[in-house]
């Protein structure tokens, strides 16, 4: 299986232990303004890290930094999310290393413009780091 696949799996693994089954009700939303799916990071820091972002249609969502070289996870989180079309709000429920200690501080606000296929988040995360990070749907 290739490690692309075996990371997909492992992400959506997780939501499905994250999320409660009767939750896991579709809401009807357009694909084209929506974050559900699962999305790479394409301005990651440095080559040998990358990065995937999953926003399920009942509100969760989950993301995953790991080594491209070995697979190793680096640093994961996720919780429950807020979005109207251009603000997101995502409150940590859980996360590896540091990123537990955003789970007891305030959510997080965000800008998300559409910009052709993916999307760019702006913001500052909880920690106080200003963000400005671009996606596009994973394949």
């Amino acid at each position: 299986m290739p490690k692309l696949a075996r990371i997909a799996l492992g992400v959506a693994t997780l939501l499905l232990f994250a999320v409660p089954a009767e939750a896991q009700v579709a809401k009807a939303e357009s694909k084209k303004s929506s974050l559900v799916g699962t999305w790479e990071r394409t301005n990651f820091p440095g080559k040998e890290y990358r990065q995937l972002k999953t926003y399920s249609d009942d509100s969760h969502f989950v993301w995953v930094i790991y080594i491209v070289a070995d697979g190793e996870v680096a640093g994961a989180g996720g919780g429950t999310y807020t979005f109207d079309g251009t603000a997101l709000q995502e409150k940590y429920l859980y996360g590896s290393g540091n990123i537990k200690t955003f789970i007891k501080q305030p959510p997080p606000s965000f800008s998300v413009k559409f910009e052709g296929e993916g999307w760019v988040q702006e913001g500052k995360a909880p920690n106080g780091a200003m963000l400005h990070e671009t996606y596009r749907r994973a394949k």
